[in-house]
């Protein structure tokens, strides 16, 4: 049925012509329409009348912008306003007939009143269409939306406002039919179609036995009770009122609530825990309402999933009244999504369209309404086995995602929940097996510091950087044990990394764990990626000695996250030493396209004209931006257009698993077409591990700029600035835990033609040709500098070739010596006792050559661009020193021989050759290194023990802290200012100032070591602690001297998560509470102390007034009030809170709630010195 459009155009004609803003109000489910061409704002240059008889009115309007802009100008007037008033309890719809023909004018931006900026991304369609242009579900009742172009050539005709979510406009005028559409799609029909039954989405009746016989493993028995304890919490499915009109009640947590009850009724057969489901539901779908945020897609997204999930799964409790409802609601929600309903809108290779509004939500909707409204399921599923299963397929096989370290495992976990939603269904794999294969690029480059290398566009934070929901279901499906391991490493990290209800759903506790130190040490990553990761070692932990380094090849490039970096190296050593200069955030601005995608900001090339180099705005003289840096929608795009070179070579040997060498050759001409006919990058890798230069990088290039005034520029980027001596520079990583040195030797261009340029430091940060990008949320890396090296005089070839040594910064370790070596067809260099060679041209060798460059002790050569086949290595006097075989993809021959000069020849006769030596066998195995404030501990030996009782050496320790430590006979004294601590061999007790206190375990001493558990120390050394299980690191934080050091905490009633010891673990994130009147939390500071005020963090202490009493004792019996009062209410951090002086040993804080409900909690609480 189509609703008429009433617009009142007494009222609108009198608007227009005084100026008046145009307001439209509610009037049942339609708001009315509006004439694109009437709302043009005459401040703005940016919107043009377009005059066709064919649109409504015979006019519309078409965006124009001016060249090289991305976002409107700060105080640009908007190109249209549009204002509605709306009812508060109702959603808002705003269609919009509109043309976006092409990839180039597909998008625009909306602000709503003063809030963000948004960037509206479309479907390029050729035709008129209507789509959602903008939605809410908000209480405000006043909707004011300003238009602004991003690109030239999009065009607006009509504008529809409705309430009604099923409502969809039709013809030109936009007539409204709100029956459920009829989605006629073009895919062709899915391989496989939903089956007569429920449950479905995710798992079938086939299915239960198999999870109900896991969920009794010992690993997952915790996410049993857990999803228990979440389905039970008091809630009947009612969203409470939101704050503000414009602000939201929506939390993911509660439709956590929903879904465990549905499982629980699943796995238990429990028809009340069902019955509850669908009641909950329904009333959240009244109650719910999302606040309009940045990404809000999202939101409705995991709305969506869940209404599957409840009418599939519950399904025998719901009737056709609830199921048309809750349709209904679906279809609203999906309208909201940006992916649309049908999901026809956005790509399927980047963006948002390739993350979880398809590959989860949206067919999980369809397969559970399948029977009521096949249209949804066979649109989405046509879609997804048409566009989606082939653009992965062909980027799985590269082992890793192109949108990086942090969007890479975002994206990818999506098609992780596809594979088995519809291998569950019955589609069995949908995939090709390399999807087992992309997590192991995390576990490459997984870097000293828990982090990872930098790749693309980074958001992720922490000391160790996690993708535990990609990992757990690729673990569990393609049943790999070293995802496993990993995946148990960040449960380890951060246990419940997972929620139970997924664990419950997909992991398979059987699968066996294999060590990451059982994988060899370099990997290659193929097409379409091309790149190398090569490792020394996999220890973790900020002092770890294994090298991590990444040299990138070439194949295509994805646009959106992905940067412009082919060919860039970095290179990792206890710290970052060559880096990724750039940092995330925002997305769009000028720093984060100008600077942070660039390749200006990576360790690669640059190509300009010095005379006249190009607007920062536009070019950084880098790589070009495939079609503008607009994101491929198909992977037919990517195939077509987006190739940035081919990586011709790639190797590493001769061990496979402890390479000596790793080595990658690549053609990056196409990336910089524009300005060279040939650029190519040789790198290669030496693990040196076990000696003071555990290993080294020679990258050597050739660029053939297309004029040769042009220059040719070689980067690194660097945290610090790079010391320059000679032909040397230095880099230097000894700030916080760090102790890591890069010694670069710069051989090509030669001194006499070399020009070298330090950029960076305070005001110079992300400069480009004089512009300086400012980045919103700067991090370390991105604040640093780089060193430019370039040849003075050009020329129509231009040569870079560059030996880089990684060492320990202090004690200071001396780099091997480095010489060039010149032998045609070859270039190289020596370094210590290993010479690698490059061909001088973009053809192999294949014919007999003479090398030099070894010496009179043996020495390692690793010779690259050879022809495939079988070659000889000869003596200069012509005497067979052996054959090895050269494999076409590598095209690298490696050997040790003691000599001068060698001959090598193609050949067929066969005698093996010296090989070098591999690096020592490593491990990723804990050893403790301790460090106080984030300096290493010297000379502490292992722990003993097990993960319940571990014990630690605390002589050097307590040396460290600044105790005298005396030995007295078997006892030990530690004294530091008025404190001494006594401790003897087999008791079970210390004496602290002379007062008894209770051990957690009985001091023991083991190889003349007094070794004492280490939950106690924080009572013996007055320190905090806290030991990293995943890398061994024991990290003391020396004590305040303006407060009194708490020995020990304690509270009324334990809440599971809520310790008290959260209380004093000197975070903000963590926190003690407890629900009720009178609940306490206890101090001891361990003996009697003059006091006279408490220093209390609470949780919302800025939004909720606490109120609470303060009672000293100086014997734990007898107690005294100090205080009684209140918070403020408005102090995010510490207040303090004086009272009378007193001498105390205990101090508690007693609780009465808040403000806002009868919890009582403390982030943080600290006792000061009177």
């Amino acid at each position: 049925m189509a609703h008429s459009i009433g617009l009142r155009q007494l009222s609108l004609c009198a608007a227009l012509l005084a100026g008046l803003p145009v307001v439209l109000h509610a009037e049942g489910a339609s708001f009315g329409g509006l004439e694109a061409e009437t709302l043009v704002n005459a401040a703005s240059s940016t919107a043009l009348v377009l005059k066709d008889a064919g649109l409504s009115g015979g006019a519309g309007v078409r965006f124009g912008r001016k060249s090289g802009a991305k976002q409107p100008a700060e105080g640009e007037a908007p190109a249209l306003s549009l204002t509605f008033k709306k009812n508060a309890r109702e959603p808002f719809l705003l269609w919009a007939r509109l043309l976006a023909p092409n990839s180039g004018t597909d998008s625009l931006w909306i602000r709503e009143g003063k809030g963000e900026l948004k960037m509206i991304s479309l479907k390029a369609e050729s035709g008129w269409r209507w789509v959602v242009l903008w939605q809410t579900r908000s209480r405000a009742t006043d909707i004011d939306l300003q238009l602004f172009p991003r690109e030239s050539g999009f065009a607006l005709d009509r504008f529809v406002a409705t309430s009604d979510t099923l409502a969809t406009p039709h013809g030109v005028l936009g007539g409204l039919q709100t029956t459920l559409p009829d989605l006629r799609s073009s895919f062709p029909k899915p391989p496989i179609l939903p089956p007569a039954e429920h449950p479905r989405v995710y798992l079938r009746q086939a299915h239960l036995p198999m999870i109900r016989e896991r969920a009794k493993h010992p690993r997952l028995a915790e996410e049993y009770t857990l999803l228990k304890r979440i389905a039970d919490r008091e809630w009947d499915g009612t969203f409470p009122e939101p704050g503000t009109p414009e602000g939201g009640n929506y939390h993911r947590r509660y439709l956590s609530i929903i879904e465990a009850n549905a499982f629980l009724y699943l796995l238990e057969e429990d028809d009340e825990r069902g019955r509850r489901a669908v009641v909950m539901l329904q009333k959240a779908l009244n109650t719910v309402v999302v606040a309009d945020r940045h990404d809000v897609t999202r939101d409705y997204g995991r709305i969506i999933f869940c209404c599957a999930v409840i009418y599939d799964w519950c399904y025998p409790f719901t009737d056709e009244a609830w199921r048309k409802a809750v349709l209904k609601h679906m279809i609203g929600f999906a309208k909201m999504t940006e992916i649309g309903f049908p999901p026809k809108g956005q790509g399927t290779v980047t963006g948002h369209g390739s993350e979880a509004q398809l590959m989860r939500e949206q067919l999980a909707a369809g397969i559970a309404v399948y029977d009521e409204y096949p249209d949804w399921y066979l649109f989405g599923a046509g879609r997804f086995f048409a566009e989606y299963v082939p653009a992965r397929n062909m980027y799985f096989q590269a082992h890793r995602q192109h949108q990086g370290d942090s969007y890479g495992w975002s994206r990818f976990r999506w098609s992780m929940y596809a594979t088995f939603l519809m291998d569950r269904l019955g589609a069995g794999q949908v995939f090709d097996s390399a999807q087992s294969q992309i997590p192991y690029s995390w576990v490459y480059m997984r870097r000293g510091d828990g982090q990872f290398l930098r790749d693309g566009d980074t958001f992720a934070s922490g000391d160790y950087w996690m993708y535990p929901q990609g990992a757990m279901m690729v673990a569990s499906y393609y049943r790999e044990p070293t995802i496993n391991f990993a995946f148990r490493r960040m449960q380890k990290h951060r246990p419940g990394c997972v929620s139970p209800f997924w664990m419950l759903l997909l992991y398979d506790p059987t699968v066996p764990v294999s060590d990451v130190a059982e994988l060899p040490l370099t990997r290659y990553f193929p097409s379409p990626a091309g790149d190398i990761i090569a490792r020394t070692g996999w220890q973790l932990g900020p002092w770890s000695n294994a090298v991590v380094a990444e040299m990138k090849g070439a194949f295509y490039h994805f646009n959106n996250h992905d940067h412009l970096d082919a060919g860039a190296f970095q290179i990792y050593y206890k710290g970052a030493l060559a880096t990724d200069a750039g940092c995330y955030g925002p997305y769009g601005t000028p720093y984060d396209w100008h600077w942070n995608k660039r390749s200006v900001s990576h360790n690669t090339l640059l190509i300009y004209d010095p005379a006249n180099p190009p607007n920062p705005l536009k070019h950084d003289g880098g790589q070009n931006f495939v079609l503008g840096g607009r994101e491929p929608r198909v992977i037919e795009h990517v195939l077509k257009d987006f190739r940035d070179g081919e990586t011709t070579a790639h190797g590493f040997g001769p061990d496979p698993q402890r390479p000596f060498y790793s080595f990658v050759r690549a053609d990056l001409t196409p990336a910089y077409a524009d300005r060279a006919t040939r650029v190519e990058r040789s790198s290669v890798f030496l693990n040196l591990a076990g000696t003071t230069v555990p290993a080294a990088m020679l990258v050597f290039d050739r660029v053939a700029p297309r004029a040769s005034s042009d220059r040719s520029v070689w980067l690194i980027h660097s945290v610090h600035e790079p010391g320059l001596e000679g032909d040397t520079f230095d880099i230097r990583r000894t700030d916080g835990s760090c102790n890591g040195r890069l010694s670069g030797t710069m051989l090509l261009p030669e001194a006499g033609n070399r020009r070298c340029e330090t950029i960076g430091g305070p005001g110079r940060e992300a400069e480009v040709f004089g512009h300086r990008f400012v980045s919103e949320k700067p991090t370390l890396e991105s604040q640093g500098w780089r060193l430019e090296v370039s040849s003075r005089e050009g020329g129509i070839e231009q040569r870079f070739l560059n030996v880089m040594q990684v060492m320990d910064a202090e004690p200071e370790a001396q780099p091997m010596a480095v010489a060039k070596i010149a032998c045609a067809p070859f270039v190289g260099a020596r370094v210590g006792d290993t010479t690698v060679l490059f061909p001088e041209s973009t053809e192999l060798v294949s014919g007999k050559v003479s090398v030099t460059g070894g010496g009179k002790m043996p020495t390692n050569w690793v010779v690259t661009g050879l022809a495939a086949g079988r070659w000889s290595v000869r003596g200069a006097n012509e005497a067979l020193i052996g054959t090895a075989d050269v494999q076409a993809e590598e095209t690298v021959l490696c050997f040790r021989a003691t000599g001068v000069e060698f001959i090598l020849t193609p050949t067929v006769p066969n005698a093996a050759l010296d090989l070098p030596q591999p690096s020592p066998p490593t491990s990723a195995g804990v050893r403790l290194v301790a460090a106080l404030d984030g300096k290493p501990v010297p000379r502490v030996p292992p722990m003993h023990g097990t993960d319940g009782h571990m014990q630690v050496a605390i002589e050097p320790l307590a040396r460290a802290l600044g105790y005298t430590v005396t030995v007295e006979g078997e006892k030990i004294r530690l004294t530091v200012g008025e404190d001494t601590v006594i401790l003897a061999p087999g008791l079970g007790t210390a004496t602290i100032n002379g007062t008894p206190f209770t051990l957690a375990g009985a001091v023991s001493v083991v190889d003349r070591q007094t070794l004492v558990s280490l939950v106690d120390l924080p009572m013996l050394l007055r320190c905090r602690h806290q030991l990293d299980p995943l890398t061994g690191v024991l990290r003391l934080s020396s004590p305040d001297p303006s407060l009194w050091w708490i020995v020990g905490v304690s509270d009324a009633s334990t809440q599971r998560g809520r310790e008290p010891g959260r209380a004093i673990d000197g975070s903000m994130r963590s926190y003690w509470a407890a629900e009720g009147e009178g609940k306490w939390l206890q101090l001891d500071l361990g003996g009697q102390r003059a006091i006279s005020a408490l220093e209390i963090a609470w949780l919302h202490g800025d939004k909720r007034q606490e109120t609470f009493d303060i009672v000293t004792s100086a014997d734990g019996a007898v107690w005294s009030k100090a205080f009684t009062g209140t918070s403020s209410g408005t102090e995010r951090g510490f207040e303090i809170f004086t009272f009378p002086d007193a001498r105390a040993r205990f101090v508690r804080i007693i609780g009465h709630g808040n403000s806002a409900n009868q919890w009582n909690s403390v982030c943080e609480v600290r006792v000061p010195r009177r």
